[in-house]
């Protein structure tokens, strides 16, 4: 039985080789394909490895070689020359790295119905069953004179397409003796078919089952070539994560490394950034080189029991039995293995890792998805700026949950649903309301009252931000339309996102929503987050001329939970600062929250901004 195939990728030789084991024996080493496009496309895999088993089989089972002929064999195979194109392979352009491909009987790429012999009997004795019947058929309605003769090419047809072209070749051969010289060409009056007759029909079947099993074989190999390409990636030539949820699927104890066993029980993913700024900065053939340098540090790096993939880009997963080795001794391994800086087009990119870590659970295996669950935590240690972080079941569902709760959304949003609140401003000097500003909230019917810490933020990272923005600065300028139709006249202000500040689009819907209204631009102020303005200084500074231009009022949120630069905000068409409630809600508790926001109101009205102070509930709370 086949226990597994192992294909090496040496960078200077560009080798696979195939190992064929048997329990208590030697391997046997065959020296197999380069593994390119050009060779891959010409050689056919199939017809190479079953030649090696059908020698095995006729040798009287499997070949047992003495360990000084093995060694042998493979100082031989080392002294041979490299394939013409391996110096494109030292290039980093095929792969160079180890890789293992799985082949058990139920995943086996190369020979998926060995071992199988119910198969192969089931469907000898079809065609023998079809070969009866067509000939009996063929008697029964009177001989070879009429047209039932062709109907016995359906198993000369199915031989060729499941035993190739000696299967359909025998078959067709007894078809056409079947239906030859002792078969009648008339049943009722006895005569018989002339020598010519039946030899004529016999090359028509001949070429029917010789074509059919060529063809067969063409998409056989075909087949097999392009399941060999999904297993193995194309850039670090580690095998692909199908391939290695493959092993996952196994049952445990499936021995696929020589004799010993194999039970991956976690899963880990690394995840190799700045790729986008070599992507942009040297080009695609650049970042191919970079992912290849580091897959192959990183296969190099493990050790045993351990098997690597590339998920996608520069996603790399681990697949890892810690029985054989710990999880924390893998990653101070990898710290200590891979290297600080890999060389790229003469400039030394600096590596710089981030991991995610999870256990492989019985459901992981059903699924063959082992890597999903480090995904989860690869996403929680970017989102926390950790290097390292393991999967919790409670982010995963929190995930989950938001997931489901921007579907929700999305629905709300389409009924328009959801609700436009004001929070008003009051002018100190005169204890007059004199603005309001608009406040999204969301009431679910199976949720309740969702708060909008929760939802705006996943909002933002999508592309839902947009028509919610205009839906509340829609319903804020309608709002005060009617309130000054009721001689109450109070100015209103929008928050606009970081998202939609450098969108032009947007941009020119807020130029046109006054126009629409009929009330003037002054009366409406658009606030920005402190942070949002700092992302791109320049473009926000024209993308708020642009505003100031058509008449709008400018705010900063949010005033000093950012970056908070004078140097920067004096340079903008601002008019209005809000100062944060962090600082306002220790007023008159905490003497520091006093002084600061006393200093920054004093600083701003020097500067000519008009200070908005949130969170002034209580008459303490005033800052004079």
């Amino acid at each position: 039985m086949v226990r597994h195939s192992r294909f090496r990728c040496a960078r200077r030789e560009a080798f696979a080789w195939i190992h064929l084991y048997r329990p208590g024996t030697c391997p046997v080493r065959v020296p197999k394909l380069p593994l390119n496009d050009k060779v891959n496309s010409e050689l056919n895999l199939e017809v190479e490895i079953s030649n090696t088993l059908r020698q095995a089989r006729q040798a009287g089972g499997w070949p047992s070689f003495d360990p000084a002929e093995v060694e042998e064999m493979s100082r031989a195979h080392s002294k041979s020359q490299p394939p013409d194109d391996a110096a494109t392979v030292s290039e980093g352009r095929y792969p160079g790295a180890s890789l293992i491909l799985p082949t058990s009987r139920a995943v086996n790429i190369f020979c998926p119905t060995l071992g199988r012999w119910p198969f192969w009997v089931a469907s000898g004795l079809a065609i023998v069953l079809g070969l009866i019947l067509g000939t009996t058929l063929v008697y029964l309605t009177g001989g070879t004179a009429y047209a039932y003769p062709y109907i016995i090419l359906l198993p000369v047809i199915f031989a060729g397409a499941v035993f190739k072209v000696p299967g359909g070749l025998i078959a067709a051969a007894a078809a056409a003796l079947a239906l030859g010289p002792w078969m009648p060409l008339n049943v009722a009056n006895g005569t018989m078919q002339t020598t010519g007759n039946w030899l004529v029909r016999m090359g028509m079947y001949l070429a029917v089952g010789g074509f059919t099993g060529v063809l067969s074989t063409a998409l056989f190999v075909r087949h097999k070539q392009s399941l060999i390409r999904s297993r193995i990636d194309p850039v670090t030539g580690l095998i692909s994560p199908m391939a290695a949820a493959l092993y996952v699927r196994m049952r445990p104890g499936r021995r696929v490394f020589k004799t010993k066993d194999f039970n991956p029980t976690h899963a880990i993913v690394i995840e190799f950034e700045g790729m986008e700024t070599i992507l942009s900065t040297l080009g695609s053939d650049a970042s191919t080189s970079a992912i290849y340098q580091f897959g192959r540090a990183l296969n190099e790096s493990i050790g045993d029991y351990a098997l690597v993939t590339r998920i996608y880009g520069s996603t790399f997963g681990i697949l890892l039995q810690p029985g054989r080795q710990t999880v924390s001794l893998v990653i101070e391994r990898l710290k200590a293995r891979i290297p600080d800086a890999i060389e790229v087009d003469n400039f030394s990119i600096i590596v710089m890792l981030r991991v995610g870590i999870a256990k492989i659970n019985t459901d992981d295996r059903i699924r063959g998805q082992p890597f999903r669950k480090p995904m989860v935590a690869l996403h929680l240690a970017r989102r926390r700026g950790r290097r390292v972080a393991r999967y919790s079941e409670t982010v995963d569902r929190q995930a989950k949950d938001n997931m489901a709760l921007i579907g929700e959304f999305r629905e709300v949003l389409r009924r328009e649903s959801l609700l436009v609140h004001f929070q008003p401003i009051v002018d100190m000097t005169t204890s007059r309301v004199f603005a309001a500003e608009a406040l999204v909230r969301w009431w679910s019917d199976t949720r309740g009252f969702i708060s909008p810490g929760l939802f705006i933020p996943l909002i933002e990272r999508t592309t839902l931000i947009d028509p919610m923005t205009r839906f509340v600065a829609e319903q804020a300028v309608r709002t005060s339309v009617e309130w000054c139709a009721r001689g109450v006249s109070i100015d209103v202000s929008i928050n606009i996102s970081a998202t939609l500040l450098h969108n032009s689009g947007f941009i020119s819907f807020l130029e046109q929503l006054p126009l629409r209204y009929g009330v003037p631009a002054s009366a409406v102020k658009i606030e920005i987050t402190e942070t949002a303005m700092m992302k791109d200084i320049l473009a926000t500074k024209r993308m708020l001329e642009r505003l100031h231009e058509c008449g709008f009022l400018i705010a900063v949120d949010d005033f000093g939970t950012g970056h908070s630069s004078l140097k920067y905000l004096k340079n903008l068409p601002i008019q209005w600062v809000k100062l944060d409630q962090s600082f306002v809600r220790d007023i008159p508790k905490n003497n520091a929250s006093c002084e600061i926001s006393a200093a920054t109101a004093a600083i701003c009205k020097r500067m000519n901004y008009k200070v908005i102070a949130e969170g002034v509930d209580v008459p303490s709370r005033m800052i004079t």
